[in-house]
Protein backbone atom coordinates (compact mmCIF):
# COMPACT_ATOMS: atom_id res chain seq x y z
CA UNK A 1 0.00 0.00 0.00
CA UNK A 2 1.06 3.54 -0.72
CA UNK A 3 -0.31 6.40 1.35
CA UNK A 4 -0.95 9.69 -0.41
CA UNK A 5 -0.36 12.93 1.46
CA UNK A 6 -2.83 15.75 0.95
CA UNK A 7 -0.42 17.77 -1.18
CA UNK A 8 0.08 14.77 -3.46
CA UNK A 9 -3.65 14.47 -4.07
CA UNK A 10 -3.78 18.17 -4.92
CA UNK A 11 -0.91 17.76 -7.42
CA UNK A 12 -2.70 14.75 -8.89
CA UNK A 13 -5.89 16.75 -9.37
CA UNK A 14 -3.95 19.68 -10.80
CA UNK A 15 -2.68 17.40 -13.56
CA UNK A 16 0.89 16.54 -12.50
CA UNK A 17 1.74 14.19 -15.38
CA UNK A 18 4.65 12.41 -13.67
CA UNK A 19 2.47 11.65 -10.66
CA UNK A 20 -0.46 10.53 -12.80
CA UNK A 21 1.78 8.17 -14.77
CA UNK A 22 3.33 6.78 -11.57
CA UNK A 23 -0.10 6.12 -10.05
CA UNK A 24 -1.36 4.51 -13.27
CA UNK A 25 1.67 2.21 -13.55
CA UNK A 26 1.52 1.23 -9.88
CA UNK A 27 -2.22 0.51 -10.12
CA UNK A 28 -1.58 -1.71 -13.14
CA UNK A 29 0.99 -3.55 -11.00
CA UNK A 30 -1.67 -4.14 -8.36
CA UNK A 31 -0.62 -1.41 -5.93
CA UNK A 32 -3.30 -0.05 -3.63
CA UNK A 33 -3.43 3.63 -2.75
CA UNK A 34 -4.76 4.86 0.57
CA UNK A 35 -5.42 8.15 2.26
CA UNK A 36 -6.10 9.00 5.86
CA UNK A 37 -9.43 10.45 6.91
CA UNK A 38 -7.30 13.50 7.76
CA UNK A 39 -6.51 13.92 4.06
CA UNK A 40 -10.20 13.58 3.24
CA UNK A 41 -10.97 16.30 5.79
CA UNK A 42 -8.19 18.59 4.55
CA UNK A 43 -9.26 18.26 0.92
CA UNK A 44 -12.90 19.02 1.63
CA UNK A 45 -12.25 21.92 4.01
CA UNK A 46 -10.45 24.38 1.75
CA UNK A 47 -12.18 27.75 2.26
CA UNK A 48 -12.77 28.41 -1.45
CA UNK A 49 -13.59 24.88 -2.57
CA UNK A 50 -16.29 24.83 -5.22
CA UNK A 51 -19.25 22.45 -5.25
CA UNK A 52 -17.77 20.89 -8.41
CA UNK A 53 -14.48 20.22 -6.64
CA UNK A 54 -16.32 18.62 -3.73
CA UNK A 55 -18.07 16.29 -6.16
CA UNK A 56 -14.79 15.53 -7.94
CA UNK A 57 -13.01 14.67 -4.68
CA UNK A 58 -15.96 12.66 -3.40
CA UNK A 59 -16.05 10.55 -6.57
CA UNK A 60 -12.29 10.04 -6.39
CA UNK A 61 -12.59 8.85 -2.78
CA UNK A 62 -14.26 5.74 -4.22
CA UNK A 63 -11.01 4.93 -6.08
CA UNK A 64 -8.79 4.81 -2.96
CA UNK A 65 -9.05 3.27 0.45
CA UNK A 66 -9.77 5.82 3.16
CA UNK A 67 -8.26 4.57 6.38
CA UNK A 68 -9.87 5.75 9.61
CA UNK A 69 -8.10 7.26 12.54
CA UNK A 70 -8.59 4.47 15.04
CA UNK A 71 -6.87 3.95 18.38
CA UNK A 72 -3.89 2.23 16.76
CA UNK A 73 -3.32 5.15 14.40
CA UNK A 74 -3.85 7.66 17.21
CA UNK A 75 -1.23 5.95 19.39
CA UNK A 76 1.30 5.77 16.55
CA UNK A 77 0.58 9.41 15.62
CA UNK A 78 1.15 10.45 19.22
CA UNK A 79 4.52 8.68 19.18
CA UNK A 80 5.48 10.34 15.88
CA UNK A 81 4.35 13.73 17.17
CA UNK A 82 6.36 13.34 20.40
CA UNK A 83 9.56 12.28 18.66
CA UNK A 84 9.42 14.31 15.45
CA UNK A 85 7.41 17.37 16.50
CA UNK A 86 5.01 17.14 13.57
CA UNK A 87 1.64 18.86 13.59
CA UNK A 88 -1.20 16.52 14.47
CA UNK A 89 -2.56 16.10 10.90
CA UNK A 90 0.92 15.28 9.56
CA UNK A 91 1.56 12.89 12.43
CA UNK A 92 -1.70 11.08 11.64
CA UNK A 93 -0.81 10.82 7.95
CA UNK A 94 2.68 9.52 8.84
CA UNK A 95 1.20 7.01 11.29
CA UNK A 96 -1.26 5.82 8.65
CA UNK A 97 1.60 5.21 6.24
CA UNK A 98 3.80 3.52 8.86
CA UNK A 99 1.04 1.13 9.87
CA UNK A 100 0.28 0.24 6.25
CA UNK A 101 3.61 -0.47 4.61
CA UNK A 102 5.62 2.61 5.48
CA UNK A 103 5.44 4.28 2.07
CA UNK A 104 4.22 7.85 1.60
CA UNK A 105 4.05 10.05 -1.47
CA UNK A 106 4.55 13.65 -0.39
CA UNK A 107 6.48 16.77 -1.26
CA UNK A 108 6.55 17.88 2.37
CA UNK A 109 10.11 17.59 3.68
CA UNK A 110 8.96 17.47 7.32
CA UNK A 111 8.18 13.76 6.86
CA UNK A 112 11.91 13.00 6.44
CA UNK A 113 12.15 13.22 10.23
CA UNK A 114 9.98 10.12 10.67
CA UNK A 115 12.06 7.00 11.25
CA UNK A 116 10.95 4.05 9.14
CA UNK A 117 8.87 6.11 6.73
CA UNK A 118 9.79 5.68 3.07
CA UNK A 119 9.15 8.82 1.04
CA UNK A 120 8.34 8.17 -2.60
Amino acid sequence: MITLDTNTVIYYFNGDENLRKFVEIERQNGEQFVISTITELELLSFPNISPEEIVRFTLWFNEVFILPVDSKVAQKAAEVRRHCHLKTPDAVIAATALLNGGRLITSDKIFKKVHGLKIL
